[in-house]
């Protein structure tokens, strides 16, 4: 219980300051450079960036599940195996692979 607290005042915290630093540079624009004169981005808007942000959140956020996905499918086939064995012993596999994915021949 106290470790959920902690967190979530992290995320309120984290939240607050990001709310404060795109405050802070609302409606203004940011010129990035990297070295010595080299301008990487020009005119880039705190809007932009911030659904730059979520964007590649929201891509970081599908991989990580994914991930998650194929680890518990790695997990718990074993165990559904078992069961549809003990129920039908004549049933034939759908021939996933351990991780729930398609035979790589399959692919088109």
């Amino acid at each position: 219980m106290a470790i959920a607290g902690i967190r979530w005042v992290g995320v309120v915290v984290l939240a607050y300051l990001c709310y404060r630093s795109v405050d802070t540079l609302a409606g203004r624009t940011t010129l990035a450079s990297i070295g010595v004169g080299i301008k990487v981005l020009g005119k880039v808007y705190i809007s932009e960036a911030v659904a730059w942000l979520f964007a590649l959140s929201g891509v970081g956020y599908g991989l990580r599940q994914r991930t998650l996905r194929h680890s518990a499918i790695a997990r718990l086939s074993p165990a559904v195996r078992e069961r549809e064995t003990a129920i039908d012993p004549k049933r034939t596999s759908s021939e996933l692979t351990e991780r729930g994915r398609t035979q790589p021949h399959d692919d088109l």
